[in-house]
């Protein structure tokens, strides 16, 4: 048999449980608001490594050069004569690669693969704060390195 206590939480328990839930969300939410900004510049880096390894692809199947232009003013990326996919608000771009390869006045940078699967060569800096990752194209294979960096500021 049953005795009159009813099974349950009380208001109280109930009102202590959602009281300790919401300090934890307050205490978690500065953390991952600092994280996601980290999060999304290394997506963006990967993201940009995989349009590389297709440019480099691409001009192997194709048996021409194929370039990946980078607008470095507009912070977007993609063939050349297409609207390019955009990096994140926040995160600056460096180019360092041969000095025909790049449009200063239009601030743009084509990222040059050949049919024999070899590049142009040269670095792209993706950077937010102080953080910064290295794309590294080596002219005489055409691979793509990608290296994280914290860089004291």
């Amino acid at each position: 048999m049953h005795s009159g206590a009813s099974a349950g939480f009380t208001l109280i328990e109930l009102i202590v449980v959602l009281a300790i839930m919401g300090l934890v969300v307050a205490l978690a939410s500065p953390r991952l608001h600092r994280a996601l900004p980290k999060a999304e510049l290394a997506a963006s880096a990967g993201e940009l490594a995989a349009a590389l390894r297709h440019t480099r692809a691409r001009a192997i199947a194709q048996g021409r050069p194929a370039a990946l232009v980078v607008d470095i003013g507009a912070a977007r990326y993609g063939p050349a004569g297409a609207p390019g996919h955009p990096l994140p608000k926040g995160v600056e771009v460096e180019i360092e690669t041969a000095a025909d390869a790049i449009d200063p006045v239009a601030r743009r940078a084509a990222m040059t693969f050949y049919a024999d699967g070899t590049a142009a060569g040269g670095r792209i800096v993706l950077r937010r704060g102080s953080r910064a990752y290295h794309l590294d194209i080596d002219w005489l294979t055409g691979r793509i390195a990608v290296e994280q960096y914290h860089e004291e500021r």
